[in-house]
């Protein structure tokens, strides 16, 4: 039913949220593929093509105003955060948790206005962003103590 056709659909831009920006597709392509829905929500999430790139303001003003773009790159967010321990530098995880505050947690706000109706799953979505970020956060301060050989203490 509508359910699964739209489940089926989130899925598929999920996927291909970056496929433009690292594969050089054309939103032509994806259109033809997958249809135009698809293919605007692919559109809103590619920052980069053939060298144009959108400025962070324009981009994410862009994904503020579809339902699907907003919560798809919650979610991409929130994987990305999660998973760079251990695998991004430090001054790297630190510049994505400032755009976390700068970028996404505003873009979060335009897009729960825009569609009340999705309240919750980005009630969800920030509150777990924000706490990942706090975590990354306190477990960068404790390595840099370490790095320089600083004694760490534990406050609640």
């Amino acid at each position: 039913g509508a359910r699964e056709a739209c489940f089926y659909r989130n899925s598929i831009e999920i996927l291909l949220h970056d496929v433009r920006e690292d594969y050089d597709i054309s939103h032509k392509e994806i259109v033809d593929k997958f249809g135009i829905e698809v293919g605007d929500v692919v559109e809103k999430l590619t920052k980069k093509f053939k060298g144009i790139k959108k400025s962070p303001e324009q981009y994410f003003e862009a994904i503020s105003t579809c339902p699907h773009a907003s919560v798809v790159k919650l979610i991409d967010r929130v994987n990305n955060v999660s998973s760079m321990g251990g695998v991004f530098s430090i001054d790297k995880q630190e510049q994505y948790i400032k755009e976390v505050d700068d970028y996404f947690l505003p873009m979060l706000k335009k897009a729960r206005k825009n569609f009340p109706d999705q309240a919750m799953s980005y009630y969800n979505l920030g509150t777990f962003l924000k706490t990942l970020c706090k975590t990354i956060s306190a477990t960068i301060a404790a390595e840099k103590k370490l790095i320089s050989n600083q004694s760490i203490s534990f406050k609640p």
